[in-house]
C-alpha cells in the first residue's frame, strides 16, 4: 500500500509540474497559481479568527466594488506560501482566470 500512494503522489507531482509549466510557457503562471490556490484554501480557515479583511460582508463588498482579486479575499493561504509567491514577484490576486492550454501533445 505504501507504494501505492508514493506513485499516486508522484504522478501527482508530474502533473502539477506539467501544468505549471505549461502555465508559465503561456506566460500565465499568475493566474495559474490564483486557480491553484483558490481550488484548495477557498473557504479554509488558518484560524479561528475571521478577520474583517475576510468576513463575508468584506468579500462582498470588495466583489460589488468590482475590486481585482475580490473572489480571491477570502482565501487563508499560509502565510509562508504568500511570502514565497511576494518574493517571487507573483501577483496571483489581481490576476485574470486561468484558462488552462492544451498540454496533451507534450
Amino acid at each position: 500500500q505504501i507504494w501505492a500512494e508514493q506513485i499516486h503522489n508522484l504522478a501527482y507531482m508530474l502533473g502539477l509540474s506539467r501544468r505549471m509549466r505549461a502555465a508559465i510557457t503561456a506566460g500565465a503562471y499568475p493566474s495559474f497559481v490564483r486557480s491553484f490556490l483558490i481550488m484548495h484554501f477557498e473557504g479554509a480557515r488558518t484560524s479561528g479568527v475571521e478577520s474583517e479583511s475576510t468576513s463575508p460582508a468584506a468579500s462582498a463588498s470588495a466583489a460589488a466594488a468590482g475590486a481585482p482579486g475580490a473572489e480571491c479575499s477570502r482565501l487563508e493561504v499560509p502565510t509562508w506560501v504568500e511570502d514565497a509567491l511576494a518574493a517571487a514577484e507573483c501577483a496571483w490576486r489581481a490576476a485574470p482566470e486561468y484558462v488552462a492550454p492544451d498540454i496533451t501533445s507534450d
